[in-house]
């Protein structure tokens, strides 16, 4: 009796099958997934989403990443720090700097997470002045740096040839208990 019963997928199985597509970089396969649910008369979620964007994310596809965050009807902090971190990756600096805005003005709470990726993409192109404002909104926002946040923004100081203010983060990084990485 069972056996000619059709069984048709649900949102926990679509997310899934979206998910499962990040392993091996398929993101064409992920928007393919995303289309079909509302084929299927399903409405995609957050976790259908936020799956989608790291898809894309972990493919390098930032166009695609930051489109899906535009199309969510209801976005969170984790579909913000996937599309920036695809920003960040891509050398997007100022996408990433927008979407962070973007967060802030949607009264999504960014997290340490939000300000790294931000602070990551200003450093690989020498920002040191526009991350020097996001660490000094962190400390604003009661966010608190790590190892990635005080690297990164080492790193911009590095490329501007800033050593003595690296140093002197580098300081404020031991003084607030964070180690730093080797």
């Amino acid at each position: 009796a069972m056996s000619g019963a059709k069984l048709r997928p649900n949102l926990v199985s679509f997310n899934a099958a979206i998910s499962a597509c990040k392993q091996r970089g398929r993101w064409e396969q992920a928007l393919d997934l995303l289309r079909w649910m509302c084929d299927q008369a399903l409405v995609p979620d957050a976790i259908s989403f936020n799956a989608a964007i790291a898809v894309c994310e972990g493919a390098g596809c930032w166009e695609w990443a930051l489109e899906l965050l535009g199309a969510m009807p209801a976005s969170d902090c984790v579909s913000y720090n996937s599309a920036m971190s695809a920003a960040q990756k891509a050398g997007q600096w100022q996408l990433a700097l927008h979407a962070l805005s973007e967060m802030m003005v949607a009264m999504i709470a960014p997290s340490s997470i939000s300000f790294n990726a931000c602070i990551s993409a200003c450093a690989s192109i020498g920002q040191w002045a526009v991350a020097r404002g996001l660490l000094n909104s962190m400390a604003e926002m009661r966010i608190i740096p790590n190892t990635i946040t005080y690297s990164a923004a080492i790193t911009a100081l590095e490329k501007e040839g800033e050593w003595q203010q690296a140093l002197g983060l580098l300081r404020s990084m031991r003084a607030a208990g964070v180690l730093p990485n080797v």
